[in-house]
């Protein structure tokens, strides 16, 4: 069983993992995107923070865009773009995930999508969590776009968390 971490201020002791054998610095991004407007705005945002061993798995849910394309092969990140042919599937992100983790073969993991954006200093902060805790499923704090922020309280139910928010190792079983 992974601790779930509610971050540096706020978190909840649990069965803990054995320390990983996997590099506690390296974090692979799934981001999916559909291709709406937002996509500019985030993927700079995980871009700009990316470390040199980070890896970006952009995973279009349908057809790419010519705008997709060029903003990941101009930025070149250390990754891959891969597009579903099949989608969009309508689920939020969640079956291009479910297709993509598998081929995850080191690190954390943390998930993004196309109308997400990260502040400046997030990863590092992401990083930091991870030498504090390794081996821990990590969850923190999201700030949707009314202002609001979640999760309201240490508790994980439906409305309180959102994908974003979760970072664990990636031979993690989830679901």
């Amino acid at each position: 069983q992974a601790r779930i971490n509610f971050g540096v201020d706020c978190d909840h002791d649990g069965p803990h993992m054995p320390p990983p054998t996997m590099p506690v610095d390296k974090l692979t991004i799934v981001m999916t995107t559909i291709c709406r407007d937002t996509f500019p705005r985030a993927f700079k945002s995980v871009v700009s923070q990316m470390a040199a061993d980070d890896d970006l798995l952009l995973v279009v849910d349908g057809k790419s865009t010519q705008d997709v394309k060029r903003a990941f092969w101009t930025a070149s990140p250390k990754g891959r773009l891969i597009e579903l042919e099949n989608g969009p599937h309508g689920d939020w992100g969640h079956t291009p995930r479910n297709i993509v983790l598998p081929t995850v073969e080191s690190g954390y993991v943390i998930n993004f999508d196309d109308d997400d954006a990260i502040p400046p200093g997030a990863l590092d902060k992401v990083r930091a969590a991870i030498k504090k805790s390794p081996g821990d499923l990590l969850m923190f704090q999201m700030r949707r776009d009314d202002g609001s922020i979640i999760p309201t309280d240490n508790e994980v139910r439906s409305g309180n968390v959102g994908t974003p928010m979760f970072v664990f190792p990636h031979d993690v079983t989830l679901g």
